[in-house]
This record gives structure tokens, sequence and C-alpha cells, in this order.
């Protein structure tokens, strides 16, 4: 009876020393990278009567990069799966790093350890952790700035890399300085936008390399500004006989630019004034002449023109002028012209007389004669019907006379009546005779 108490405690004893729970654990991927993460899975069997909660955590120093369910609840006899991923970062240095997994049942405190390796692999060894891309836009002449930093993901340390710069023709190579794993490095890169930049995009490019294979490119627009900079000179000199002066234009900018500048003067010279290049147009005001140029330049270009006044000319003038009206005397003086009014019952008849007292015959002869507005115009004309102008002070007549041989006499008639009782008579314009728009005889 003693010897069967015995056997009874020993097995109650047995039973409460068994494990309450079991796990084991795959290594389905050990391989890490930032595009593929390692994977792990642990299996848990409860072996107990009652429902338990188990818990899991790990030991690895990179907390970061482990991806888990931290607790499951497993009923009597059935089994969970604890799923772990490890994903290292953009950072990780390609090595191999232990990792302890731990699994404990809340309730007895009891727990199982499994120890594994996460195995980081990296494709490219050098990591672009920050650029510094010069500003987006920037003036003519500025000096603008740029920067790279990398970091040796290796397990070793590493020299065999370049970077390289790149702006505009400018090409700049940087042989890589030897740093340790995980360690960073930066790089500058300066360059001054030449001052006749034109306003247009230039593309900046950082471009890292590792023996044969290219880590990383990349780019990045910087915008030259348009610059407006455009300087007159304006200036004269000269003595009584003659004065000169010139005007100059120049455009210090970047870009086109339209521009428009003036000189005034007295509006007496204009007859003796001379310029090298003519201005796009000229205007009265306040008794000057403007003077103006229209110009489109292109960078650095310049629009200069040089006038002069010469004073001595009127003299010449004078002379040439005294000739000519001379010389139009002889040639028009011997055509006479008279005008001639007769009183109606309601108005007059008025004839205007031209004759050619010249012996040679005159191809066209133009006649002007002007209506006031205190009597009124019959436009019925016997002889030759005028052109018409109507004014504010009255109407405008016009004949063109032709083939006005020698000795010839030709008589133009037409009517007008009386608006207002005129106590002295009606005093009428002369009638006159005109070439090139100016008068050569009045009747």
């Amino acid at each position: 009876m003693k010897r069967l108490g015995i056997l009874l405690a020993a097995a109650m004893l047995f039973i409460s020393s068994a494990s309450a729970f079991s796990a084991s654990i795959d290594s389905q991927n050990q391989q890490a990278s930032p595009e593929s993460p390692a994977l792990f899975s642990i299996e848990v069997l409860n072996n107990g009567s009652e429902t338990e909660t188990y818990q899991l955590s790990h030991t690895l120093s990179k907390s970061g990069w482990v991806y888990y369910d931290t607790s499951k609840q497993v009923k009597p006899g059935e089994s969970k799966v604890f799923n772990v991923s490890v994903n290292p970062g953009e950072s990780a240095v390609q090595q191999s790093y232990n990792m302890d997994l731990f699994v404990q049942e809340l309730n007895t405190g009891e727990q199982e350890k499994f120890s594994t390796v996460v195995n980081v692999d990296r494709q490219k060894l050098i990591n672009v952790k920050n650029i510094e891309y010069p500003p987006e836009t920037a003036d003519p002449g500025r000096k603008i700035s740029a920067s790279i930093t990398v970091q040796n993901l290796a397990s070793t340390v590493l020299d065999d890399y370049t970077v390289r710069f790149k702006l505009e023709n400018r090409t700049e190579l940087r042989n890589g300085v030897a740093f340790a794993p995980g360690a960073l490095k930066t790089y500058s890169f300066e360059h001054q936008i030449p001052q006749s930049s034109r306003p247009e995009d230039k593309i900046f490019s950082v471009t890292v390399t590792q023996g044969d294979e290219q880590v990383t490119e990349s780019s990045h627009t910087v915008s030259v500004n348009q610059v407006r900079d455009v300087t007159t000179v304006s200036n004269k000199s000269g003595n009584g006989i003659r004065t000169t002066g010139i005007l100059e234009i120049r455009n210090n900018g970047n870009s086109n630019v339209s521009v428009s500048r003036n000189i005034s003067l007295p509006g007496y010279v204009d007859p003796i004034l001379f310029f090298s290049e003519e201005p796009s147009y000229s205007a009265s005001e306040s008794g000057e002449r403007v003077y103006t140029w229209n110009k489109t330049l292109q960078p650095g270009e310049e629009f200069n023109t040089s006038y002069s006044i010469e004073y001595w000319i009127p003299f010449v003038l004078t002379m040439i002028i005294v000739l000519g009206i001379a010389l139009i005397k002889e040639i028009t003086g011997s055509i006479s012209i008279s005008k001639e009014k007769e009183k109606t019952e309601d108005g007059y008849n008025i004839s205007i007389q031209i004759e050619n007292r010249s012996s040679e015959a005159k191809e066209t002869v133009q006649i002007e004669d002007f209506v006031p507005n205190i009597v009124s115009l019959n436009r019925n004309f016997e002889v030759a019907e005028p052109e018409m102008k109507k004014t504010t002070e009255g109407v405008e007549l016009s004949w063109n006379l032709e083939d006005l041989k020698p000795g010839e006499t030709r008589i133009i008639t037409y009517k007008v009546r009386n608006k207002v009782e005129v106590e002295d008579g009606l005093d009428l314009p002369s009638a006159e005779i005109v070439e090139d728009g100016k008068t050569v005889s009045k009747s």
C-alpha cells in the first residue's frame, strides 16, 4: 500500500513537470534587403487543458526593422503561428545580425528561445542619404552650389566610387574618399552662372558610380532669370554754324528688348536737321519737334545715331527760294485770273475768267474758290462742275482745267443766293490759281 502511494506521487510530479506548450521555428528566408524582407514563422502548440495567451519578443538591436504579432490566444490542443518579417532600412549596412526570438506563456511564465541570423544583402553598397540641389532660379553672374551625402553600406572600407557633377558645359569628377562601414561623406559643387546667360532652363545633374555600376543619377532644372538693363546716352555740342549730337542705346540685359527713345529739338531747325539714321517718327510738341526711334536690341547689342544742325544752309536756301519764286513767276505769272459778280433779284452771278497769256500750253491749271456761309450756293453749274468740300465757314470749290492753250480764255460761272441782307453789298473771297498746294496767282 505504501508502495502504491509513492507511485501515484511520482506520476503527479511527472505530469506537473511536463511542458504546458511546445514551439518550433521555420526560417523561410534569412536574406533581407529594403526590397525583400527576411521571413520567419514560429508555431506554438498548447499542450495544456485551458486556453492560454502566448507573447512573442526579440533581441534584434534594430528594433525598427522587425514586424510581428506580439501575442496570440491558443485553445487547448490547438496551435497558432507567429509570422515575423525583418525589413532593413535604406541605411542598413550589409552584414549578418544575430536575433533571439522568445515565446512565453503569460500564465506560467514558461518560455522558449530560438536563436537565428538575419543576413542583410545590399545590391548597391553606396547609399545616397541626401542631395542639396541648386536654387530653382538664378540671375546671370550668380554663384550657385549643390551637395550630395553618401553612406557606405558595405561591411568593409570603401573607396572605389566616384561622384560626378554636371551643369551647362562643365563637368566635375570627384574620386571617392575611403570611408568606414555606415559612415557618411559629403561632396560639394559650386558654379557661377555666366553673365551672358540668356533666360533659359539649365539641367544640373549628379551621378554616383561604384566600380562599373551606376548607383544613382539625379537631375534638377535651374532657370536663368530674365534681366532687363538698358542704358541710354544722349548729348550734343556745337558752335553758331553747326551743332552735332548723338543718341546711343545699349542692351546690357540677357534677352531681346524693344525700346523707344527720343530727343527734342527746336521746331524751326527741322529743315536744316540731318540724321545718320532717320527716326521712326516725329511730332510737334509745345514749340519743339520730338524725334523718336523704336528699336529691338539683342543682348549686348547697341544702337547709335548722330545728327547735325547746319545753320549755314538757310542762307543758301534763301537764295534758292528767291530764284525759285522768280522762276515760278516766269512760268505761271503769264496766266491771269479775275473774278466778277453780277447782282440778281435773289443773289449774284459769279464769273471767274482764266487767260493763258504765255506762249506755252498748260496741261493742267487748278482753280480754287470759296463760298462763305452768308450766301447759299446753287449747285447747278452751267459750265464745269467743281469738286466741293463743306467746311464750318462755307464751301471750298476746286476746278482742274486741262490743256489751256496759249491765248485761250476760259470762264467759270456759278450762282449764289443771299441768306442775309448785307448793307454794303457782298464781298466775296478771291479766286486763286494753285500749283503744288501753293497759291501762285489771285483774282
